[in-house]
């Protein structure tokens, strides 16, 4: 139908340059210079997210009051997740002003819970689902942004799922 807008399913992790081409290794040093992942859509597209998938996967088990198996007391600054527009300003906290200092912090948010499983070479994997309802337009973009020393993590990640809804242009 003319004037309709196409869909498609999007399943991509955030990266270094929010288009699915940059580093998507959230296992960083975020300290003392932040490191920002995202993802946002292109020209003519709109995002409608509806799931977030976190994992930390390390080579110990996971530290609830820690991060992964890192820092038994949590981290420092934390992480953030947040929607900002083309200007860079803050629309949307999507931890309402606090940070992820501790695995456990993720629990704010999440909608499911995850499961720890420990891989056939030894290694912790953890996964935390969050559903949402994210509205990302064109020169918005989706960040997370690790403030910490968290490299000593085997991998880490942020997945969007969701709608791509691309615009017809007139």
């Amino acid at each position: 139908m003319e004037g309709h807008p196409a869909l498609h399913y999007l399943v991509q992790l955030l990266d270094a340059t929010g288009d699915g081409s940059g580093s998507k290794d959230g296992a960083v040093d975020g300290d003392p210079t932040a490191v920002t992942l995202k993802i946002g859509p292109q020209a003519g597209e709109v995002f409608a997210l509806d799931q977030l998938v976190v994992a930390i996967e390390d080579n110990a088990a996971v530290v609830w009051d820690g991060y992964g198996s890192i820092a038994a007391s949590g981290l420092s600054t934390g992480c953030l997740l947040r929607v900002v527009n083309e200007a860079g300003t803050v629309v949307l906290d999507l931890l309402a002003g606090e940070t992820v200092k501790r695995t456990f912090d993720w629990a704010k948010i999440a909608s499911r819970w995850g499961t720890e499983r420990t891989t056939t070479n030894g290694l912790t994997v953890f996964h935390i689902k969050l559903t949402t309802a994210l509205i990302i337009p064109n020169g918005s973009y989706l960040e997370w942004v690790i403030q910490d020393d968290v490299s000593s993590l085997v991998a880490h990640t942020i997945q969007a799922r969701g709608l791509v809804h691309s615009i017809p242009q007139r």
